[in-house]
């Protein structure tokens, strides 16, 4: 069964393409206002009142309550009255409050899941997720420079070397910092690079300007690393294993004894000091062999980026699709 659409319209004024694309996907919108308002622009309120006509969309009446815990409350409870005992829902709020509801529906059994509204789902851009961000510090900074960016649109950067400047100014970055921050605004989409010259994505750019950040610590428990199979392990097969991303860590680290020296003794300085780097970019690793090319040129001006490369293919860290990259799991066990 499609998942039922809850949305809530605080500081969230309805679309109407964005309803559309719902109703097309035969999946009931109900909407509401924590203060019993509704924005909507004139000449899509013609289309709106059909809709709530016809029955596709349903306005959910909220009580003038102070308290915002018991007109969730009530809310909750004229949802669960209207929607089928099997259907999940999909709450979609700028609202970080709005968790309180999300937890009196879960708490009567439903399956519900917080979205943060897109600005035009037909330039949808995949935004990370909130517990992205609680576990890469890195993109709290990409926010922090979007909104800076962001608030007045003037005086942008228009070129590389002018985004590097502007990086290093708000965020407060040293030189050797700057390049991470810029090859994730390229593979997040929010700048375009043609050679010297850079471009904004003004859409996806606003896309990050409304994102919330909701300042919640999520607790990682170590999870136990367990075979996937209960059978021995075929000789000349790797070992499978499942659990949390730092645990599969440790259990390749274990499976290479230690090396002499400060580096493999398989790689030289250069080529362990660009795989160092290319682990702490976690998401913002390059996606094509020319945006690595350039980033290592950044981090290493003075060396043969070439031989740096064709090293690192002949070793297996990278591997190239055409001109798209695949990172080994290699270059994470040392």
């Amino acid at each position: 069964m499609k998942s039922i659409i809850l949305i809530d319209l605080e500081k969230n004024p309805i679309q109407a393409n964005s309803l559309r694309l719902y109703i097309e996907n035969e999946q009931l919108i109900y909407l509401f206002h924590p203060e019993n308002k509704l924005e909507c622009a004139l000449d899509e309120l013609t289309e709106l009142s059909s809709w709530i006509s016809s029955g596709q969309v349903i306005i959910l009446d909220v009580p003038k309550i102070k308290d915002r815990a018991s007109a969730y409350a009530l809310i909750a409870g004229q949802l669960l009255a209207l929607i089928e005992p099997e259907a999940n829902i999909e709450i979609i709020s700028k609202n970080t409050a709005v968790q309180q509801l999300l937890e009196i529906l879960q708490a009567s059994g439903k399956v519900v899941e917080q979205v943060l509204p897109q600005i035009n789902q037909k330039a949808l851009c995949h935004l990370p997720s909130m517990q992205s961000f609680n576990e890469q510090p890195m993109l709290r900074e990409i926010k922090k420079y979007c909104d800076a960016v962001g608030k007045t649109m003037k005086g942008i950067p228009l070129t590389v070397e002018g985004l590097k400047n502007s990086i290093a100014n708000i965020l407060q970055l040293s030189p050797a910092q700057v390049p991470q921050i810029m090859s994730m605004l390229i593979n997040l989409k929010i700048i375009k690079r043609d050679q010297t010259q850079i471009k904004f994505r003004k859409k996806i750019l606003k896309q990050w300007l409304n994102l919330e950040l909701i300042e919640q610590e999520i607790a990682i428990q170590p999870a136990q690393v367990q075979s996937v199979t209960q059978q021995p392990a075929i000789a000349g097969l790797p070992h499978v294993v499942v659990g949390d991303v730092d645990s599969i860590m440790q259990f390749l680290k274990e499976q290479h004894g230690p090396s002499d020296g400060p580096f493999p003794p398989s790689l030289d300085e250069l080529q362990w000091q660009a795989l160092q780097k290319l682990d702490e970019l976690k998401l913002g690793r390059p996606k094509d062999i020319f945006s690595l090319r350039d980033m290592l040129q950044d981090w290493f001006p003075q060396a043969n980026i070439q031989n740096l490369l064709k090293a690192l293919m002949d070793k297996g860290y990278i591997q190239v699709n055409g001109d798209q990259l695949h990172y080994s799991h290699q270059m994470f066990i040392h």
